[in-house]
């Protein structure tokens, strides 16, 4: 089974300012009425340093250990210090004992169908939300201090145009993460450092958090469709799925649709594409059936059945 795991995004804060600028671009002084700070890049990493001497690092640091603009694969956790060695050279500031801000755990995992088809059954549980960012779609749940999200990893990766070792080519490859935007909060006001995210502690402890959570989004089959943030017919399609289209009849959907127009978020085209769409649907046999999808994604990701 093709599975890998690892981290992701990651906040660090350092009591130190850099040693040194001359790996930093885009360097820009700004003044707030409380003071001033500075704001530069180190490749894909922004960095922060205040007038009272801390420097703030927000970004992927799987991208920037693989020196390369996708975040695939996610940081290995026995590459961290490796990570953090390259990030202390370029800045002069030894950030083994830096805190940890934030923390992205994420899972990749090759799928037997279409990535949409997954997507599909986030997209309806209640409280995920649909979002946009860098151009592909996630479905988030919310919850303080964490986000999970989930969306087709491969599509991405298409998108920017980039290439990865054959070795990490998957087909229909999904990625499902857990944002701790407050790790203080979450491990019960236990400080976590950036050395610490190497030790297999801190890796089991972050990965029974995340799949402690994606295990209470109970991906059932659901007693309505959520269409919130819809803003397209294809998110409409994506969303209504063969087997919502069975389960609740042409005339829910075209309610929907109906709202959506009214709303003017899409229009009579558009809607009449809709019900096209849901009309060839709702006479097809469903491709995949969405307890085997819901089962093949629980074993993959780890959790209870």
């Amino acid at each position: 089974m093709y599975r890998l795991e690892g981290y992701d995004t990651v906040h660090l804060k350092s009591q130190y300012f850099p040693a040194t600028f001359d790996n930093l671009k885009c360097i820009e002084e700004r003044k707030t009425e409380g003071g001033s700070y500075t704001k530069a890049h180190l490749q894909n990493l922004y960095v922060t340093m205040n007038q009272g001497g801390e420097t703030i690092i927000r970004g992927s640091l799987a991208t920037y250990f693989n020196s390369t603009s996708i975040n695939y694969p996610a940081l290995d956790p026995a590459s961290v210090n490796e990570c953090l060695e390259k990030l202390s050279q370029d800045l002069g500031i030894d950030f083994s004992d830096s805190i940890v801000k934030r923390v992205d755990y994420a899972v990749d995992l090759s799928m037997e169908c279409p990535v949409s088809d997954y997507l599909g059954i986030f997209g309806r549980h209640p409280k995920m939300r649909q979002d946009i960012i860098g151009g592909s779609k996630y479905y988030k749940f919310k919850s303080t201090p964490e986000q999970l999200k989930a969306y087709d990893k491969g599509k991405q990766i298409q998108k920017k145009r980039k290439s990865i070792p054959i070795m990490l080519e998957a087909p229909n490859l999904m990625r499902c993460e857990i944002s701790l935007t407050n790790p203080f909060v979450t491990f019960n006001k236990k400080i976590i450092t950036a050395s610490m995210l190497s030790e297999e502690e801190t890796k089991q402890m972050i990965r029974n958090k995340a799949m402690t959570r994606f295990n209470q989004i109970h991906l059932d089959k659901p007693t309505r469709l959520n269409f919130d943030g819809v803003t397209t017919p294809a998110d409409f399609i994506l969303i209504m799925g063969a087997m919502g289209v069975k389960e609740l009849g042409i005339d829910y959907v075209q309610k929907e649709a109906k709202g959506l127009q009214q709303r003017g978020q899409i229009n009579k085209t558009q809607f009449k594409r809709i019900m096209d769409k849901a009309k060839e649907l709702n006479v097809l046999p469903a491709v995949n059936d969405e307890s085997d999808l819901i089962k093949e994604w629980s074993q993959k990701m780890g959790l209870p059945l």
